[in-house]
């Protein structure tokens, strides 16, 4: 038992090592965007978890659900989540795919059957919100800030 014990100990010191000398040490504070989108550092990843973006907007102060329907035409694996704005129940919608491939090779379907107007294209995720938001200036600075860079 002891020598897997120090196996262990031992794997966890390399991978601590590993990365860029200019990170830092992971701390409990909370930030606005999503983990693994922007770090202590502020360095911006390409990919985010659903799990992330939910639990982000939340904190910005939005609610953000889960949507298990199909969307008809999207042939890559994806999550999504739907955020209510005003009276709509998906006043924004954002599709989570596996890779920013995925993503940028589904844009032009997303922009048909999403629901939603424009859409964007951000790192593993495609978003828009529905242009019968009046004002959805504080919704798109939100979720603008929990997604990966586009």
């Amino acid at each position: 038992m002891r020598p897997i014990a120090a196996v262990l100990a031992s794997l966890l010191l390399v991978f601590a090592g590993c990365g860029d000398e200019d990170e830092s040490t992971t701390s409990t504070s909370e930030s606005t965007g999503a983990t693994g989108v922007t770090g202590e550092s502020g360095a911006v990843g390409e990919t985010v978890a659903i799990e992330d973006i939910q639990s982000c907007l939340e904190g910005e102060g939005f609610e953000a659900n889960v949507n298990d329907n199909e969307l008809i035409g999207l042939e890559s694996i994806y999550e999504r989540l739907d955020v209510p704005l005003e009276d709509l129940e998906q006043g924004a919608s954002i599709v989570v795919f596996e890779s920013p491939d995925a993503a940028k090779a589904e844009a032009e379907a997303a922009d048909v059957v999403m629901g939603v107007g424009d859409t964007t294209v951000a790192g593993n995720t495609i978003w828009g919100v529905d242009l019968s938001v009046s004002e959805p200036d504080d919704a798109e600075a939100a979720i603008e800030a929990c997604l990966p860079a586009g």
